[in-house]
């Protein structure tokens, strides 16, 4: 398409780039990424972490690699910081990111809040429980999670389910109780990015055939959450 037809469309239909999401280029191949999101108007990208080591790691290994890491990235930073971009690392499985232990540290270790930051992912934390998700949102403070995931682990990301199971995945779809979780972001000042999101089966393919039923989809979660706050504020 091109940088010009893009930034047409945009302007064409009102709205405005805002992230980008690249995961195969991984943490340390975003440099050019950054520059394109500054260009076209945005200020942030987001990609998981890489295994300095072990994967999942916890207690001391997991203090080890967040530091390795950030030696690694200390480059990259750089870019980050010329085209003020926020370069936001998912907690994702199979990654340096994962326990809540390196979360902690990479809060801890976090050379520029400024311009590097959690894409918090409460899916992928509830392996260590539901109830994990509120108080590590506190323990991070709004200062490291400029970018939050409004979903929650289900089946449907990875094997082929019925719809109605795959939707589950959506905030007031499934199981996930998210006043604890709006409560403590309301209780750090949170002035981040939320996203409604889900993983369809098979990846790449709308969550829905039309955008018409996506919206409606998206607008029912958002009515959700809008009930959650309001029960978390009463």
């Amino acid at each position: 398409m091109g940088d010009d037809a893009f930034q047409a469309l945009l302007k064409k239909h009102d709205t405005t780039m805002a992230i980008s999401t690249c995961y195969p280029l991984g943490p340390f191949g975003r440099d050019e990424e950054m520059a394109w999101v500054k260009k076209n108007g945005g200020n942030m990208t987001v990609c998981a972490t890489k295994s300095m080591g072990e994967k999942d790691p916890s207690g001391a290994e997991a203090r080890r690699q967040v530091r390795a890491f950030f030696e690694k990235l200390q480059p990259h930073l750089e870019v980050a910081r010329e085209h003020g971009v926020m370069m936001a690392f998912e907690n994702h499985g199979n990654a340096m990111l994962h326990h809540p232990d390196s979360l902690r540290y990479f809060a801890e270790l976090n050379p520029d809040p400024g311009h590097i930051g959690i894409a918090f992912a409460p899916h992928h934390l509830q392996s260590f429980g539901d109830e994990a998700v509120a108080p590590l949102i506190r323990e991070l403070g709004n200062e490291h999670i400029p970018f939050i995931y409004f979903q929650e682990y289900g089946i449907g990301s990875k094997e082929t389910v019925a719809k109605e199971i795959e939707l589950e995945q959506l905030p007031g779809r499934g199981t996930l109780d998210y006043v604890p979780i709006v409560k403590a972001l309301k209780d750090i000042e949170f002035t981040g990015v939320a996203e409604i999101f889900m993983h369809p089966t098979p990846r790449g393919v709308p969550m829905l055939p039309t955008a018409g039923e996506i919206t409606r989809e998206v607008n029912r979660s958002r009515a959700y959450i809008d009930d959650c706050l309001a029960k978390a504020n009463a």
